[in-house]
């Protein structure tokens, strides 16, 4: 019989893998993620009580550091990881086969919680899911019936009805796919339309910031490349919609985010290099230039929100943007240049996003 043990050992590697970050809102994200970790590896183990507790604390983790109380919230977390461990250190497994059991037919379980979130979505929307509904009831019971005879050490019973469960879950999940299908192409517009909005709009970032650089003499070859992927690959989107292959630009949507990706990354990282380049020669005077821009941005947003535009989105990122331009200004004159010109980096980005913003939505010029 092996007690403990292998719980203990998964809670010991869950938490020797918190780091320590120089930012409190990372350091207390980054144990706000083990703490999920662990409550997932708990629940592995049918443990209750202490889990539930570990929940709340989580929950509470999770509105502190929303609120920015990033102490309250790292604190609540290591409460959350306390009793985790509690929970674990009362478990016993007796077998490696009833461990791996009693991790599979958690999975399923996890896996049906996710059905059922999809089941409801897609009834609130008017979708007829009444053989879905059914098939996910009956996969359902034959999971928790599986879970029933282990924990009463029916491995043999456990084993036969878990078997029973994954041949239901497979039916599951190909009649959910084809919902799935049905549902993209009905909603296929709008998905088409997203895609197109959201990649010009980062065409069109990528290109100023591609400008900018080139300004200051900044090797710009690559974006530019990126940049000619990014049209080609919107032109061949559109052309499909035109032919009326729907499903066909969906795939190409779905194999597109790693080109867009590797695109937002190539314009973060020239407009990072631009500012240190512009503002490494006079940080104040390109600190004064973020701010006459974001009192700009202020007034065109406010100017957009008494005519009936929703600005919610881009006054979000231009207080963001004050705020570092307000702690760069304080770090200049603390004399921590380097650390003001990651705060210029930080506000240039948010005012661009702003620029975008009511260039696209007709409320300025930039």
């Amino acid at each position: 019989m092996r007690s403990k043990s292998a719980a203990l050992l998964i809670v010991a590697m869950i938490l020797s893998a918190t780091v320590v970050y120089a930012d409190e809102r990372e350091s207390a994200e980054a144990l706000l993620k083990v703490l999920e970790r662990a409550i997932s590896v708990a629940k592995m183990f049918d443990v209750d009580g202490n889990v539930k507790a570990a929940e709340e604390l989580r929950d509470r983790a999770t509105d502190m550091l929303d609120a920015g109380k990033y102490l309250e919230a790292k604190n609540l977390s290591v409460m959350g990881l306390r009793a985790v461990e509690s929970s674990l250190r009362q478990v016993e497994v007796r077998d490696e086969s009833q461990m791996d059991l009693a991790g599979e037919i958690n999975r399923g379980l996890k896996y049906l919680s996710y059905v059922n979130l999809t089941l409801t979505y897609l009834e609130k929307r008017g979708y007829n899911t009444s053989a879905l509904r059914e098939a996910y009831l009956n996969t359902l019971s034959l999971y928790l019936q599986a879970r029933n005879e282990l924990r009463v050490e029916n491995v043999q019973a456990a084993k036969k009805t878990l078997e029973k469960a994954e041949s239901e879950k497979r039916m599951l999940e190909s009649a959910l796919i084809s919902m799935f299908l049905t549902f993209r192409q009905r909603n296929a517009r709008h998905v088409v339309e997203d895609f197109l909005n959201k990649s010009g709009f980062l065409l069109k970032y990528a290109e100023l910031t591609a400008l900018s650089a080139e300004d200051v003499g900044i090797e710009v070859n690559e974006i530019r490349h990126e940049v000619e992927e990014v049209r080609a690959l919107r032109e061949r989107v559109k052309r499909l919609v035109e032919e009326g292959k729907w499903l066909e630009a969906l795939q190409l949507i779905d194999e597109s985010s790693p080109l867009l990706l590797k695109l937002q990354a190539e314009a973060s990282r020239l407009q990072a290099a631009y500012v240190f380049r512009q503002a490494s020669e006079n940080p104040r005077s390109f600190l004064g230039r973020l701010q006459v821009k974001a009192n700009q941005y202020r007034g065109i947003l406010e100017d957009m929100s008494r005519s009936g535009i929703d600005v919610s989105r881009p006054m979000e990122a231009l207080t963001f943007a004050e705020k570092n331009i307000e702690v760069a200004s304080l770090s200049l004159s603390m004399g921590r240049e380097r650390e003001a010109l990651l705060y210029m980096v930080n506000a240039l980005r948010a005012l661009n996003y702003v620029g975008r913003f009511i260039s696209m939505a007709g409320g300025g010029s930039e």
